[in-house]
């Protein structure tokens, strides 16, 4: 029993080296090479495993001090702008070196998402438009849309700090405030990169929270509401109204968690994100939706305009990632909605 007991050892340990070897080259192959020494490292420590099951017990403690060492520098926090309790700055904002959140260390948050972005894109859903538009804004990244500054932490934990970038009218405190979630696996880089500037102008304060991969839910609704408060505490803003949107998984959570709590919200929209039998909030509620979704097929949308009232249903000829493909078209959607419900930076509600 002992040497099928250690058969079975080794060959986890080997699985588990295959497995973080073709995670190190996935992520060089996604352009992370600091997620790809993790994995490699990753790699050494199940190595080490299997010379310790060889009974090499010295190569094992060499190997796993070094591997240890390397680790730590990689996950290490690094230091914060001690001058607020509640802003930090990233690395890929600040470009000053400083980062977060602490557990990914010197790790920057754009690789991180460049990651999490080309894993998530299949062979089928890479159009040649996305790739287009992807490159459009790694190249043409406005530095203006972010100032160095500012993302400010609006939950923190032992392992991780979750954070939110804002944009504010200055010479309106009550302009309406619009909260916007992102999906699985991005952040709040890209989405203020293309909506930023048009709402803005439009007259509309924002804010955008980041959730690392994790996705949306009822149980986040008390971070939502640290969010609207962050806005308000740092900036002195007193929204009008607040409206809780999102993208993908983003728009999904937006869905729900203004559904439990509709006294919150003024509105809510959803781009390329709805649920079949999910929930709609009594509130009015946008969903824009691409007919050619891959993921979410519009029909799901439909059925719930269809059951529900108070819901304008906007389709796009676009698959999943309407918002990078077809980023006026969305714009336009929704500003024409939010002034049409009453949600515009004129008046409020």
């Amino acid at each position: 029993m002992s040497r099928l007991l250690r058969r079975v050892a080794w060959f986890t340990c080997g699985l588990a080296v295959a497995a973080s070897l073709t995670g190190a080259f996935t992520c060089l192959a996604a352009g992370a090479p600091h997620l790809a020494v993790a994995a490699l490292l990753v790699a050494v420590a199940w190595a080490s495993a299997i010379a310790t099951a060889f009974h090499h017990r010295r190569r094992m403690l060499s190997v796993g001090a070094v591997a240890l060492i390397a680790l730590g520098w990689l996950i290490a926090p690094a230091e914060f702008d001690r001058s607020s309790p509640t802003l930090l700055r990233t690395r890929s904002l600040a470009g000053d070196g400083t980062v977060a959140p602490p557990w990914l260390g010197r790790i920057p948050e754009r690789e991180w998402v460049r990651l999490g972005g080309a894993l998530a894109l299949r062979g089928s859903e890479a159009s040649p438009e996305l790739a287009a538009q992807l490159a459009h804004l790694v190249s043409h990244e406005n530095p203006g849309v972010l100032p160095p500054g500012e993302s400010r932490a609006v939950e923190s934990w032992v392992w991780d700090r979750r954070h939110v970038w804002i944009g504010v009218i200055p010479d309106d405190p009550g302009a309406p405030l619009v909260i916007i979630l992102h999906g699985n696996g991005g952040n709040f880089r890209a989405y203020a990169q293309l909506l930023a500037p048009p709402l803005l102008a439009h007259g509309f304060a924002i804010a955008f929270p980041t959730n690392g991969y994790g996705c949306w839910s009822e149980a986040d609704l008390e971070r939502v509401r640290a969010v609207r408060d962050a806005v308000e505490s740092e900036t002195g803003a007193r929204p009008r109204s607040v409206i809780l949107g999102g993208v993908s998984a983003g728009g999904i959570g937006a869905l729900r968690i203004a559904t439990i709590a509709p006294e919150d919200f003024d509105g809510c929209f959803a781009i390329s994100g709805v649920e079949g039998g999910g929930a709609v909030p009594p509130i009015p509620t946008l969903l824009i939706h691409g007919t050619r979704d891959g993921r979410i097929g519009v029909e799901v949308a439909r059925r719930l305009v269809e059951d529900r009232l108070g819901v304008t249903l906007r389709e796009i000829d676009a698959d999943h990632f309407a918002l990078l493909t077809q980023t006026e078209i969305v714009l336009r959607f929704l500003i024409e909605w939010l002034d049409a419900t009453g949600i515009d930076a004129r008046s409020g509600r």
